[in-house]
């Protein structure tokens, strides 16, 4: 969406009886607000609202409409929801009242690769219904070009484009910045007085524009911004207490093993429920033996004594923890000493490797061939080995052999 040139905010919103008007550069945007209790808006169980009374708090949701009727549409920049997403309730917590009231700093979630740091972000703000976008930053940005900057027309004329800063300022969006510990330290001192003062000079056109009330930034970054972050990774930030003063730091780590299974076991349930040799049966007491079977070689279950049976989820979230493992052992010692890896597996990429061997099982279906070597391993290539450095292939494919190979 282009903004207009004019200077700042026409996009204060009117009320007219329970509906929300906004006006942005000639087109009519309209929402509703919905109030919903912390706990179930981001799925936090009951037995967790009981313990932390504010949990049981309500808090407005936006829910956006096609003007003049009751049907509803997805903003462009509200994010798609994920129901499957797992929130913890102090990364809730430090940053509810942020986003919602504009009280206290922007946070800056730093920590490893694949951690989930922008999937939080995405998720928080698909709940609440508020409009975000991303900017990825490096040690060749400048803060001028966040402005906007000079573009040709098809007539041959030249003509400014507002880049995503000034957009987001005016309209009330929230603003993310991507690997902003790379951003030299010159520039990160130039943000300090959007961040503070929320104005920002259009240097090209000399426009002073004043942000929307609703306006809010966010960061992401791997290290810090002090040079090191938990002595994984070196940053151009260096640690300008002018800077860093200007956030709250939050290390976002990976999902607790629990959480990604709960995640994963998800996933698998509507595979199960379809798989062909569940449809396959007519009688409803073999599909429910059936759908017993394959929850339990998938999801896992227990003995008679209650321990823990091995499951093909659990297989995958230990093969996950050792490729993590490797990753934060090069990050942290730099050492030769055990396997070291530069690539790392996301929750999303295990997902998508569940996905993908489900996909495969249900294709192949009692013809399938044999599921540790074959589709099990099959699926890792696809959702993750053939996307990684030449050097490092091999090195994933032994630690997957070495914990599964023929189990």
């Amino acid at each position: 969406m282009t903004m207009s040139n004019q200077t700042a905010a026409k996009v204060t919103p009117i009320t007219q009886g329970n509906r929300h008007i906004e006006e942005v550069d000639g087109m009519t945007l309209e929402y509703v607000i919905r109030y919903a209790q912390i706990w179930k808006l981001f799925g936090f169980a009951e037995s967790e609202a009981k313990s932390i009374p504010a949990l049981n708090r309500k808090v407005p949701v936006r829910l956006y409409l096609i003007p003049g009727t009751d049907e509803a549409f997805a903003h462009p920049h509200v994010p798609t929801l994920d129901l499957m997403h797992q929130f913890d309730v102090l990364e809730v917590a430090i940053c509810l009242d942020y986003f919602l009231k504009g009280t206290g700093f922007p946070p800056f979630f730093y920590g490893l690769h694949g951690t989930g740091k922008t999937s939080f972000f995405d998720q928080l703000h698909a709940r609440l219904g508020l409009p975000k976008v991303e900017i990825i930053l490096g040690e060749d940005s400048e803060v001028i070009d966040l402005g906007g900057q000079m573009l040709p027309t098809e007539k041959g004329g030249m003509k400014f484009h507002e880049g995503l800063l000034v957009q987001t300022m005016r309209n009330g969006w929230t603003l993310q910045i991507d690997e902003y510990d790379l951003l030299p330290v010159r520039q990160q001192k130039m943000l300090n007085d959007v961040l503070e003062n929320k104005r920002f000079t259009i240097e090209v056109t000399g426009q002073k524009v004043i942000a929307h009330k609703n306006w809010r930034v966010c960061v992401c970054g791997n290290s810090n911004n002090t040079g090191t972050g938990s002595s994984m990774f070196v940053s151009s930030g260096g640690g300008d207490a002018s800077v860093n003063e200007r956030f709250f730091f939050f290390e976002k780590t990976y999902l607790p093993k629990d959480a990604e299974k709960r995640i994963l076991v998800n996933v698998a349930k509507p595979y199960i429920d379809s798989n062909p040799e569940v449809r396959a049966l007519a009688d409803e007491a073999q599909k429910k033996e059936k759908i017993e079977q394959l929850t339990k070689l998938i999801c896992g279950t227990d003995d008679k004594n209650g321990a823990p049976l091995p499951c093909l989820i659990d297989q995958m979230l230990l093969v996950c923890e050792l490729i993590r493992k490797a990753h934060i052992n090069s990050r942290k010692t730099m050492s030769a000493n055990g396997v070291s890896l530069d690539s790392v597996m996301s929750t999303r990429a295990l997902k998508q490797w569940c996905m993908k061997t489900l996909e495969l099982m249900s294709f192949y279906a009692n013809a399938a061939p044999k599921l540790n070597e074959d589709i099990f391993k099959t699926a890792l290539r696809l959702t993750f080995i053939n996307g990684i450095s030449e050097d490092e292939k091999q090195l994933v494919e032994q630690i997957f052999d070495d914990s599964l190979g023929g189990k």
